[in-house]
C-alpha cells in the first residue's frame, strides 16, 4: 500500500491544495475491507502482491512479455498482408504470352 494513503494523507500532502478553491483538510484513507473478491484480487495485482505472496517481478516479466508478443504480432501482421497485396497484384497483371 502507498505510505500515503497509511499516514492517512491524501496524494498532496496534509494541508496543500490541488487547484484553485480546493479543501486543505486531509483526505480520509480508503476503505480497504467490503468489495467483491475479484476487486480485491485486482487490486493486489495492481500492487504486485497475491496475499502475503511478493510478485512485483513477475508482473515485470508478464509487462515485458505482453510488449513482445505486441511487437511481434505487428510484425507479422505486416509481413501477411504484404504478401496478400503482392499476391493480389501478381494475379491482376496478366501473363506474358508465349508462342
Amino acid at each position: 500500500m502507498h505510505r500515503a494513503a497509511q499516514e492517512g494523507m491524501n496524494a498532496f500532502g496534509a494541508g496543500q491544495t490541488s487547484g484553485a478553491g480546493a479543501s486543505t483538510a486531509p483526505m480520509a484513507p480508503r476503505d480497504e475491507g467490503g468489495g467483491s473478491s475479484l476487486m480485491m484480487f485486482v487490486r493486489q495485482l495492481h500492487e504486485g502482491r497475491i496475499g502475503s505472496l511478493d510478485i512485483r517481478w513477475a508482473v515485470d516479466v508478464a509487462a515485458v512479455a505482453m510488449i513482445i508478443l505486441t511487437a511481434t504480432g505487428i510484425f507479422l501482421s505486416i509481413r501477411t498482408l504484404a504478401a496478400g497485396r503482392r499476391r493480389k497484384q501478381k494475379r491482376m497483371t496478366p501473363a506474358p504470352e508465349t508462342t
